[in-house]
């Protein structure tokens, strides 16, 4: 049976702890606990982050998007297969943070003698990276 009860705390820039209760594991072990996210800007949930703790009630989840609005929910995977996803989570935001990396390719071009023009490219990381 898949996990219930989620709920959510310490809501961070790129992280969020998740807390659940476990379905009935079939009498044998979860091997893996599968979580997945959708944003307001997604059409279906996307796996984005994996835990092997058979006893996990709790999971830290990591690689979020600043300043991102998410929904979560949870699979367990035992040896004989996955359960169906939990009911997802509330709606929450992960909170704003400053850039994750400098710009890159920066220069410098002198206009005239009093005025210069600096340039640089901003890397676009990936969703879910």
């Amino acid at each position: 049976e898949p996990p219930y009860n989620l709920g959510l705390s310490n809501i961070g820039a790129r992280t969020v702890l998740l807390q659940f209760f476990p379905g009935f594991d079939g009498k044998t072990s979860i091997t893996l606990w599968i979580v997945q996210a959708k944003t307001s800007t997604m059409i279906t949930y996307e796996q984005i982050f994996t835990i092997s703790q058979p006893t996990a009630r709790e999971i830290m989840v990591q690689n979020l998007k600043p300043f991102t609005k998410y929904k979560l929910r949870v699979i367990a995977k035992n040896i004989v297969g996955e359960s169906s996803p939990s009911e997802p989570t509330r709606e929450f935001e992960t909170l704003q943070a400053a850039p994750g990396q400098p710009p890159g390719n920066v220069t410098v071009r002198a206009l005239n003698a009093t005025a210069l023009r600096v340039s640089w490219t901003v890397s676009v990381l990936s969703s879910f990276s």
